[in-house]
């Protein structure tokens, strides 16, 4: 039986640096060198990609219907439902999966890149009008006040990540699940968000509650002042 989209998967997978495919009895794998980052496993008639942790943590919370963990020892890879993957977004984790891999060097060639989270030029613009907001960069943009992050996005996902009041965050699970889903960590809870279905005014409301949840009062008290709001922004 042959995999579900293989001629989308290896003509996205072989346009990655040095990456080559094996087939044996036990499946298909896409490697470099010894390293495979996707694999179909004859055996079990599954994709599994190997994505990076953080990303998996929140597909696994956010999206079980098409991705669910695959253990081995202390190996966390990510069975994938590809039937349930449109081609950007297939394209996406495969270049995720590819960078977990790829060497640096690899890395800065002019492989085909990953398609940024939505709304992401909002964010940042919105996000870095706040008293003492910084941006960094780990998976995707991460904003936030000294090393406390406040929202996060990640190259290649649709979701992002946001620090909301716990009380917020409970009414809206409850109330709209479809934009909004945890993703819990240890004993920590973040709020995941499908920026998507978000207007203007509200996404921007959400930074700025993200945002009090990590800036000190001396910062807090700060906003609104002339060149620090962010309401002119659209």
């Amino acid at each position: 039986m042959t995999p579900p989209k293989l001629a989308a998967i290896r003509r996205i997978a072989l346009g990655f640096a040095e990456v080559r495919e094996i087939e044996d009895r036990l499946g298909l794998w896409f490697n470099i060198g010894k390293k495979s980052f996707a694999l179909y496993s004859g055996r079990e008639g599954r994709w599994i990609f190997k994505l990076p942790m953080a990303q998996q943590m929140m597909l696994f919370d956010a999206r079980p219907e098409t991705f669910s963990p695959m253990r081995a020892g202390k190996l966390v890879w990510s069975y994938v439902r590809v039937e349930n993957l449109d081609a950007a977004e297939l394209r996406d984790l495969l270049y995720a999966a590819w960078t977990v891999v790829a060497p640096k060097k690899l890395q800065a060639t002019p492989a085909a890149k990953a398609s940024p989270p939505p709304k992401e030029a909002f964010i940042r613009r919105v996000a870095l009008s706040l008293p003492g907001a910084s941006e960094t960069y780990y998976k995707g943009p991460r904003f936030g006040v000294g090393k406390k992050a406040f929202v996060h996005g990640w190259t290649g996902e649709r979701l992002w990540l946001f620090k909301l009041p716990h009380h917020q965050e409970m009414m809206l699970f409850e109330t709209r699940p479809d934009t909004f889903t945890p993703m819990r960590s240890g004993a920590m809870l973040w709020c995941h968000i499908d920026v998507r279905k978000l207007d203007a005014a509200e996404l921007k409301d959400l930074i700025v509650a993200a945002w009090r949840m990590v800036a000190p009062k001396t910062l807090q008290a700060q906003y609104g002042q002339p060149g620090t709001s962010p309401k002119q922004i659209r």
